[in-house]
């Protein structure tokens, strides 16, 4: 009898030892995927300030072909696929800088 509750409690000691090694494998797994989100997150952060550059460079070269504002809105929406709304708000970005 005491043995048999001595080799569960061994069977018991060995599940938990192997639980807690998995654990410790998917929090590494974890650690990886939340450095790739940040590393993704900070690719998209660039690529959007390369792209809202390019933007405000094609409204200030447009201005400077002395394009009226419903031209470049205009422009803008078919290069760039915005919304007349999104490109309104590029304009007024300009204006104010």
């Amino acid at each position: 009898m005491f043995d048999e509750m001595h080799n569960e409690l061994d069977e018991m000691r060995n599940d938990l030892a192997e639980t807690q090694n998995e654990l410790v494998d998917t929090k590494s797994d974890l650690v990886e995927i939340q450095s790739n989100l940040a590393k993704t997150q900070n690719n998209l952060n660039r690529m959007n300030a390369k792209y809202d550059r390019s933007v405000r460079n094609g409204v200030e070269l447009m201005r400077s072909l002395g394009m009226s504002d419903q031209e470049i809105v205009s422009r803008l929406c078919e290069q760039y696929q915005l919304t007349e709304v999104q490109a309104a708000s590029f304009l007024e970005t300009q204006r104010s800088v």
